[in-house]
């Protein structure tokens, strides 16, 4: 249980100071420590997307990239390395990345899943979480930690891959005009 102070302001003075208890479910918990787990894999899409094309201005090809689906970031990435699949010399770092690349987009759908659901209520009032189809999601803490260590794996090994593939001469400034 965590505790929440609240303060009235009143002018410039404080008036008052209340302590209230803030009750989080475990589940719910755990699902907000998965979406700070993906949200680092995001960031970390995006930087390995800029440091694939080796932009002049990172900051804005950082910004530039984060403005696209990341679903179509993982494509580009999946399309950058097309040049370098077959070369023995980088083929357990793109074996790394494809894994990677995976297991992302695995994440990324169980997410899409939960992020875009629908609350509704049985008959006895109780609420419900369901997919687009209607049917129950579940966001129990296991699954939760499940998909949020899968995250972080995945985030491990795009990032990791990535100064290994650069080596190599990739034209990819196409990618950043789609």
């Amino acid at each position: 249980m965590w505790e929440v102070e609240l303060r009235s302001t009143h002018s410039a003075r404080v008036c008052d100071t209340t302590v209230m208890p803030l009750e989080v479910a475990s589940d719910v918990a755990a699902y907000g420590l998965f979406q700070v787990a993906f949200a680092s894999l995001d960031t970390r899409l995006s930087r390995c997307l800029v440091k694939l094309c080796g932009c002049q201005n990172a900051a804005l090809a950082f910004s530039a990239f984060r403005r696209k689906p990341f679903a179509h970031r993982l494509q580009l990435i999946r399309k950058a390395i097309k040049p370098v699949v077959s070369n023995a010399v980088f083929s357990e770092e793109v074996r790394e990345l494809q894994s990677g690349l995976d297991l992302a987009d695995i994440v990324r759908k169980w997410r899409n899943e939960r992020i875009h659901a629908e609350v509704r209520f049985t008959g006895e009032g109780q609420p419900v979480i369901v997919d687009e189809a209607g049917r129950p999601l579940h966001f129990d803490v296991d699954e939760c930690d499940r998909k949020r260590r899968e995250a972080i794996r995945a985030a491990i090994a795009i990032e990791a891959a990535a100064p290994h593939l650069i080596a190599y001469e990739m034209d990819l400034q196409e990618l950043m005009d789609e």
